[in-house]
């Protein structure tokens, strides 16, 4: 069934003070807090974990620190708490709920750093009627009096019937953070909910502009919201119709425009998707159900399957998906009566495995996900993860993993252009290109560190990459056989050689040639390297030699017959009573003489 859905931009007027300040800086991603008591900090290129939180909620939650990284609030949509894990003054009794999906995300204003913005949803209404289905609004002051911070306007109801679909990114061509929302355009109950509402948040507060709509199919109110990190795509999970809606997002026209949708179902089963989130280069849409975790190609792909299996669990729940700023995406892991003190990770989710759509790996895939990966402390994880501007994590370092005798590639990929940027490459050495190169000296593992400038915001990103180990043999080795005088060739394992060339590395792989030539060329390997007749005593082999990381040198080695001449000896002659026993048919004989 398909029904109108509508986009609609709703115009909100607002006084703000304007003092310059940095609304899409990846450090206010820093600090995580959800669950019962749980908590990480993604400070500095590492992950710690915190289990100071004051905050125990089932689901949906948010957080948000400055743009140097410290932690100012969070919530659940019901309470707000401060930076010293205290409830905000007037920050109790919101009218969120704790249960939804995405039930709070508080937004600091582009131009002031004393104001910040609640946004809580709510599906149900109260029994006295005093809180009603729909989008709140409530907002956070920083005064002199309140340092800690304080709720100065609270639970204005924005828009009633709405979904618990929620999310917002910054866009850079006009300054301002979009807000969206997906629920009902006509304030019935027969209405489906078919529409997404945008507000945009600016220097004058809430700011609106034209009204477009498209054709796509309504949804439920349960199911997550997500946009991706570069602003081009929008989707939502449907939980109750178990299906995924994927669309275009021009953020500078608003115009959202249906791309994909598709039911989601394994052999034998459909699912009822619960979180939702893409992959840091936009390219790949993970989602869950209770137990099982998929991944999907925005665009299509070649020779495999668009629809790849990630993992499943038979002992643990899966909840929310949540992206982080070191690149990895989080899953909250859950029992079905208890918390988790562990969150499962997708440690490289911009890889898509070429494997078909129901193939379930048998271990960790290209996504190398890991159910129980990291640990909470003394906290526990429930359905639910933090949720943040999309845009805030879309800043990276692009580059691969190389062999240390290859020089490294960097790029950048950040929310608006980069004026500037200082590399430190983790080795010592520093660079201010924007696209630099650069050749580590010895293999190891390096946290590589890039100080972008975007306009008035400094960011630091982090990276760690590995110069892989290359085998760099022992160059002239000789390989040697004894033979008989009357012997010209011998066999020969040419495998051998290895216990002769000083590798760091075990388990690489060998390949034999006649010639250096071969070797470079890659062509006329020896068959049969295990039984190979030499040539000539004294014969020049080359071995190119493999890594399991395809880190891979070549050397030369020599095979050597050496002649052992035989003589004929006279026979030894005793009695058989040598031994000192008679009739035995044995003897002694000393061979000394």
């Amino acid at each position: 069934m398909r029904a109108s859905c509508r986009i609609v931009l709703q115009l909100i007027c607002i006084c703000i003070l304007t003092m310059v300040s940095c609304v899409n800086s990846q450090n206010q991603t820093n600090n995580w807090y959800f669950g019962e008591n749980a908590g990480l900090s993604f400070a500095n290129g590492e992950v710690s974990v915190l289990n100071d939180g004051a905050m125990d909620t089932p689901n949906g939650c948010t957080t948000i620190s400055d743009k140097q990284g410290n932690l100012l609030f969070y919530s659940n949509g019901e309470t707000i708490w401060n930076k010293n894990h205290q409830i905000v003054e007037n920050g109790e009794n919101l009218s969120g709920e704790n249960t939804n999906n995405q039930s709070v995300i508080i937004i600091s204003h582009p131009k002031t750093t004393d104001r910040f913005y609640v946004f809580c949803t709510r599906r149900t209404t109260t029994f006295d009627g005093s809180k009603r289905a729909g989008l709140y609004y409530s907002e956070i002051r920083i005064t002199p009096e309140y340092p800690n911070g304080e709720v100065t306007v609270k639970n204005i109801l924005l828009r009633p019937r709405v979904t618990e679909k929620l999310a917002a990114t910054y866009n850079p061509s006009d300054d301002t953070v979009n807000l969206l929302v997906f629920g009902k355009n006509i304030n019935n109950d027969i209405a489906p909910f078919d529409t997404f509402f945008i507000y945009k948040i600016g220097q004058n507060g809430f700011t609106g502009g034209t009204v477009s709509s498209v054709q796509v199919p309504s949804a439920g109110t349960n199911g997550p919201l997500k946009i991706s990190p570069n602003n081009k795509y929008i989707a939502i999970a449907d939980y109750e119709g178990t299906a995924i809606q994927i669309y275009d997002f021009d953020i500078n026209s608003s115009t959202i425009t249906l791309k994909d949708q598709f039911e989601t179902f394994i052999p034998f089963a459909t699912l009822n998707i619960y979180g939702l989130e893409f992959s840091q280069d936009s390219n790949i849409l993970y989602f869950c159900s209770s137990n099982i975790l998929l991944k999907y190609s925005i665009e299509p792909t070649e020779g495999f399957g668009r629809r790849q299996m990630v993992g499943s669990s038979y002992n643990h729940q899966y909840g929310n998906l949540q992206l982080a700023r070191n690149g990895k995406i989080y899953v909250a892991t859950y029992d079905e009566y208890t918390g988790s003190n562990q969150l499962g990770v997708i440690n490289n989710p911009n890889e898509f495995a070429e494997m078909s759509f129901d193939t379930i790996p048998s271990g960790p895939d290209e996504s190398n996900f890991i159910e129980l990966s990291q640990d909470l402390g003394t906290g526990s994880s429930q359905m639910g993860l933090p949720i943040f501007l999309a845009s805030e994590l879309r800043n990276r370092i692009i580059t691969e993993n190389r062999c240390a005798n290859e020089a490294f590639e960097f790029d950048l990929d950040a929310y608006d252009t980069i004026d500037s940027v200082v590399w430190d490459f983790g080795d010592g050495n520093t660079s201010t290109q924007m696209m630099p190169s650069h050749l580590y000296s010895n293999p190891g593992n390096y946290k590589v560190k890039a100080t972008i400038t975007i306009g008035d915001c400094t960011i630091d990103l982090y990276k760690d990459v590995e110069a892989f180990v290359v085998p760099n043999p022992l160059d002239g080795q000789t390989l040697t056989q004894c033979v008989s005088n009357i012997q010209e060739n011998v066999i020969f394992n040419l495998y051998e050689i290895e216990n002769q060339l000083n590798l760091i590395e075990s388990d690489n792989e060998f390949i034999f040639y006649s010639s250096l030539e071969d070797a470079d060329l890659e062509q006329n390997e020896i068959q049969n390297p295990e039984s190979y007749e030499n040539l000539v005593s004294g014969e020049e082999l080359f071995v190119k030699i493999t890594s399991q990381n395809a880190c891979s040198d070549t050397t030369n080695f020599f095979l050597e017959t050496i002649s052992i001449s035989v003589q004929n000896l006279e026979p030894l002659i005793e009695c058989e009573s040598s031994d000192g026993i008679e009739k035995n048919e044995q003897a002694s004989f000393n061979l000394d003489g």
